[in-house]
């Protein structure tokens, strides 16, 4: 017979120790219908094969480092070779030189096969001491070459430039505005139909200049 005050004992201990072993070993996860947030996302969408959330990935073109992000979240699709990034914190395109170009998204898509990546949103680019700022951007690792299909803004070296579209050339260290800009110097403005800015010299071209207005 057992004693009534070793049952007493030994009946807590045991369903403590049950409880324990339920939590470590996950059967209260499968029991209560607890489910972790990632493999939620996941399900969500079958067509994802991949989730990373708040982490670093680096892109490459077989031994060539293409783009590295650090991104809220990352996820694969179409067997790989689309990647897609949200709130990107820090991105930087490679090119074949070793020069490099910042940049900071809201969305960006990497199409591997294409290779080329897609951004919208709240965009900042940052190459030497120019820094832009858009809404869409493309960018073509095979040409090396940024483009800004819709409104543009530059600054550097103290200047402001305003466009409807732009270019930027990483091998030529060249920006590339278009569709009406405005050149503001120290308070004087320039208008022209377009304008090549060499950001490595800050030396710039005004391509059919409409109209000059200084500052007194």
């Amino acid at each position: 017979m057992w004693n009534k005050d070793l049952i007493k004992i030994i009946y807590p201990v045991a369903f403590a120790l049950f409880l324990w072993m339920g939590e470590a070993g996950g059967w209260w996860d499968d029991f209560l219908g607890r489910r972790n947030p990632m493999t939620d996302d996941v399900s969500q969408n079958n067509a994802l094969e991949m989730v990373i959330q708040k982490s670093h990935l680096v892109g490459w073109d077989g031994f060539e480092k293409v783009w590295e992000v650090t991104a809220e979240r990352i996820w694969q699709e179409g067997n790989g070779n689309i990647i897609n990034f949200e709130n990107i914190s820090e991105g930087i395109i490679f090119a074949e030189d070793g020069k490099t170009v910042k940049f900071r998204a809201s969305r960006a898509r990497w199409e591997k096969t294409r290779k080329e990546l897609f951004a919208v949103g709240t965009i900042e680019v940052e190459v030497d001491d120019l820094l832009l700022t858009t809404q869409w951007m493309t960018v073509e690792y095979k040409t090396e070459t940024l483009l800004c299909p819709k409104d543009i803004t530059a600054t550097g070296d103290g200047r402001t430039m305003v466009a409807g579209s732009g270019k930027l050339q990483m091998q030529e260290e060249v920006l590339s505005l278009s569709d009406g800009v405005e050149f503001i110097d120290k308070g004087n403005r320039l208008s022209s139909k377009g304008l090549l800015y060499h950001y490595e010299t800050n030396d710039f071209e005004l391509i059919e200049p409409k109209g000059v207005t200084l500052k007194l």
